[in-house]
């Protein structure tokens, strides 16, 4: 059958970087017995995977992965003039895998021209991280006076009047807050002021505005929000600061602030530390992605996992 993802496709693991990868090729060198697979017309045998097998705990799927992969990207290897001489003809094939993997897939130190144009063009992917405005992440316990979508409160005047008195009523035990999800759990005590306020004045109960928690995602000055709120955010001198109450077109608010991100303004030259930092393994997850699509153009697999004697269910540990 044709491989899938799972138990035939071709996994580019890091780990065959490590000494020990080739220690199923030392074993077997040469085919012997039913092939488990083939890979590019070439045999993948029974023997191979059982060694691989059992030197990851006795995982059938993972053996077969592995056994696959070193066949795979030992042939990739050697079409792309990583083979220089014969005499290490019994540990070839695990060589020239690690070997593959250090050139193309590995992050040099200091980076190679190559791995800077590739950090370049991560770069201007994820510019904006690196070249930004201040930036603030806040939630806020709203009551919507005028909701776009249901129209104004009735009693309009008495309406703002009495969402004023109970979001003024609530600012100091918000101030107290000590995280965000105890700014939050303050939504039903607001709920409850301004049930108070509302009968209060006399308004129709039933037409009560809504209290609402919202969680707005990081934004900056010129964000599209009402200009008093980006005011009120961006006067809040640090996280877990809380506002006063704040009017803006559709009622009053609390802010609670939850993160700030300075400006930065960093070159290119400036950011490849952290990003060397933050992204060397995305960065190789995707070279080692590409080489598996290579290595499957170049050398299509097919697996026969039925004639695997390990197997127990799907998979199971290795058999003495």
């Amino acid at each position: 059958m044709e491989s899938r993802p799972g138990r035939a496709a071709i996994l580019l693991v890091p780990a065959l970087l490590a000494a020990g990868c080739g220690r199923e090729e030392r074993r077997a060198a040469e085919p012997a017995g039913p092939a488990a697979a083939t890979v590019g017309g070439r045999p993948v045998p029974v023997e191979w995977v059982a060694t691989a097998a059992a030197q990851s705990g006795g995982d059938v799927d993972a053996g077969l992965r592995r056994a696959v992969e070193v066949a795979a990207l030992g042939r990739l290897a050697r079409e792309r003039g990583e083979e220089r001489a014969r005499w290490f003809d019994r540990e070839r094939r695990a060589l020239l895998v690690r070997r593959l993997l250090r050139r193309e897939v590995a992050i040099r130190e200091p980076p190679s021209p190559r791995d800077l144009d590739d950090l370049r063009a991560s770069y201007e992917r994820i510019r904006s991280w690196f070249v930004r405005p201040e930036i603030r992440t806040v939630e806020h316990l709203v009551v919507v006076v005028t909701d776009p979508q249901a129209g104004p409160a009735e009693g309009e005047p008495a309406a703002w009047e009495a969402a004023r008195r109970a979001v003024t009523d609530l600012a100091p035990l918000a101030r107290g807050a000590e995280s965000a999800g105890a700014f939050g759990a303050l939504r039903p005590l607001l709920e409850a002021r301004l049930q108070r306020e509302w009968a209060a004045a006399g308004l129709d109960e039933a037409r009560r505005p809504q209290v609402r928690l919202e969680h707005i995602d990081p934004f900056d000055r010129e964000g599209p929000f009402d200009e008093a709120f980006l005011a009120a955010a961006f006067a809040l001198p640090e996280a877990g600061a809380v506002s006063g109450p704040v009017r803006t077109a559709f009622g009053w608010h609390l802010l609670y602030l939850v993160e700030t991100l300075p400006p930065r303004n960093a070159s290119f030259e400036e950011a490849v530390p952290e990003m060397l930092e933050r992204g060397r393994s995305a960065m190789e997850a995707r070279r080692a992605e590409a080489l598996g699509n290579a290595t499957r153009e170049r050398h299509p697999v097919r697996a026969r996992p039925e004639l695997l004697p390990l197997t127990m269910g799907g998979t199971g540990a290795a058999r003495p």
